[in-house]
């Protein structure tokens, strides 16, 4: 069972520190997982949160053995580094039967973005974690891909034209990044 926080952003979200207005969300190529289902518990979370270094993460979903179809549920394993919110830092070991969604997403195109800088040094809050938004670069190319580009390919013009994130319709992919 997977929890979400959502995929694709209305254009006339809200924009703070942790939401940013150039977004994947807002061309449809990004997802969430539920924030608040990993990093809280991770020896119940259905997300168990693994520190990788370096402001990254792999996530595990906890597969539940009385919910799996017949020869479906992965072999026992330990994923060791487990943090939370409240110990971002060093982490547990957590053992149980665990699929791992970052290898997934990652095989289907949806790659994972780091923590934002100040996460694991407590300067950011738990939104800063980041480890739930995966997203999908295929078909972006470097120094050519353009954010309006993608956002034309939902939205008609009219719309766009009077959004916030269309102010930033010249930002090239892994430039002005985006």
């Amino acid at each position: 069972m997977l929890t979400s926080s959502g995929g694709i952003r209305d254009l006339n979200a809200k924009l703070n520190s942790n939401r940013s207005a150039t977004s994947f969300h807002y061309s449809g190529r990004a997802l969430d997982l539920f924030v608040w289902s990993g990093m809280q518990k991770p020896e119940v979370d259905p997300y168990v949160v693994q520190r990788l270094g370096d402001r990254r993460y792999n996530v595990y979903a906890r597969c539940s053995p009385d919910r799996a179809e017949a020869g479906s549920l992965p072999p026992i394993s330990t994923v060791d580094d487990a943090v939370t919110y409240a110990n971002r830092v060093k982490g547990v070991s957590i053992t149980g039967h665990f699929l791992d969604l970052t290898k997934l997403f990652g095989e289907n195109g949806f790659r994972s973005i780091r923590a934002r800088k100040g996460f694991e040094t407590g300067e950011a809050n738990a939104l800063g974690a980041e480890w739930w938004h995966f997203q999908w670069e295929d078909g972006l190319n470097a120094g050519v891909s353009t954010f309006g580009d993608e956002l034309k390919r939902i939205y008609p013009m009219a719309i766009l034209q009077t959004s916030a994130p269309w102010a930033f319709k010249d930002y090239v992919w892994q430039v002005d990044w985006f």
